[in-house]
């Protein structure tokens, strides 16, 4: 994906969901927010739907953060914004009480993204401002410049009459 190979990343996305599929393999919990990020951007629900679902609980707590981390993602990509902006708040918190800075950035991002597509700029700005302010701190530049865009609409929002 960083390369802008998308074809490349979702077919390298599809064998490791396969081969990492029920007890023959187990997905690191840490990299499945990020792949189902990845199969999402690249415009492949469905991937990113057997993404989320590959975790099973009950498992450690990483695990369960990142399954709550992944539905709320899958929850927005079908366009359920309420119930996804209450799924990223439940794993900002979780990231931020587990010390994940950068997964919690993205749960924040999230969030804001979904409060703003529910018309509620007011409430997304603060959300928003504290995810690129842990983006900025850790000089993630993709997800920084992601979430200045995201800032940018929701400023437009916030002024338009």
């Amino acid at each position: 994906m960083a390369t802008g190979d998308q074809v490349c990343a979702l077919s390298h996305l599809a064998r490791a969901e396969i081969a990492l599929r029920g007890k023959e393999g187990c997905w690191f919990a840490h990299m499945v927010p990020h792949a189902v990020r990845m199969a999402l951007a690249a415009g492949d629900r469905d991937l990113g739907e057997r993404l989320a679902a590959s975790l099973e609980p009950p498992l450690q707590p990483l695990a369960e953060h990142a399954i709550v981390a992944a539905h709320a993602l899958v929850t927005e990509a079908r366009g359920e914004y309420e119930a996804a902006a209450a799924g990223f708040a439940d794993a900002a918190a979780r990231w931020h009480d587990f010390a994940a800075v950068y997964e919690e950035a993205h749960a924040l991002l999230g969030q804001g993204r979904c409060l703003l597509a529910l018309g509620r700029a007011p409430e997304a700005a603060p959300v928003l401002e504290a995810a690129r302010e842990i983006f900025a701190r850790l000089e993630a530049r993709p997800a920084l410049d992601e979430t200045d865009a995201v800032l940018a609409q929701c400023s437009s929002r916030r002024t338009a009459p």
